[in-house]
């Protein structure tokens, strides 16, 4: 497909891409608000890409996530990548089961650098919001998604989410995000429509240093099955 001056394809992404997409996700959120509250030395590249490359590990470990990329075919740059899974009914529920796995050395490396405090509680607030509405229907989920900055705003991530939605509208499946606040304003262009919103209160974390970075959302999102009001 053309976009702009380039041509670009949409392809599956190879485990082999997941250095590039780290540093793809490490370079969008170096100057997310976010990131002051995740990584304990936000300019630590070392930390950043450790971090992202173990969620990315575990998307290409998903066998119901497509993880795809958009790369420029003239001269073969990756330019971002989408992850997108199809979950089942019985995903989401609560209480599988499931035993929680004792604290390994390896898990406390992927920690080192990181305000784990601080990105639980994130995680408890998106699962929570996950299981409150996305439990009991088959549906997919967009995951994780970027652009790299250079790149941005010449309609290459709206390629990528058009890419996945017309794989929804094929299959007759609605889609679910959890939307930060930078990115809301994109989804809205295609018709996801807030579902529910959690506020995190920043000051609260951060440690009396009185920078005001004051309330941070995360949205719920749905995408209708095209043809749904």
């Amino acid at each position: 497909m053309t976009v702009g001056k380039m041509e670009v394809s949409i392809t599956d992404a190879l485990r082999g891409d997941i250095p590039v997409f780290a540093e793809i996700s490490r370079v969008t959120h170096i100057f997310e608000t976010i990131s002051h509250f995740i990584f304990s030395d936000w300019h630590d590249k070392d930390v950043m890409l450790r971090h992202f490359t173990t969620i990315l590990t575990q998307r290409f470990e998903n066998p119901d996530t497509r993880v795809l990329k958009a790369t420029d075919l003239r001269t073969n740059q990756i330019l971002g990548f989408i992850c997108w899974t199809l979950e089942h009914e019985d995903q989401l529920r609560p209480n599988q089961g499931h035993p929680v796995a004792a604290p390994t050395r390896e898990k406390h490396q992927q920690s080192a650098g990181i305000n784990t405090k601080f990105t639980e509680a994130m995680g408890r607030t998106v699962e929570a919001l996950k299981k409150k509405h996305m439990t009991g229907t088959k549906h997919y989920y967009l995951s994780t998604f970027a652009v790299t900055p250079s790149h941005q705003r010449k309609g290459i991530g709206s390629q990528m989410i058009r890419h996945c939605l017309d794989m929804a509208d094929k299959d007759g499946i609605q889609t679910w995000l959890i939307s930060f606040p930078g990115s809301h304003d994109l989804y809205t262009r295609f018709c996801f429509d807030d579902i529910e919103y959690s506020d995190v209160d920043l000051d609260e974390w951060d440690q009396s240093s009185f920078r005001g970075f004051g309330i941070y959302r995360t949205y719920v999102m749905l995408r209708p099955i095209r043809g749904e009001p």
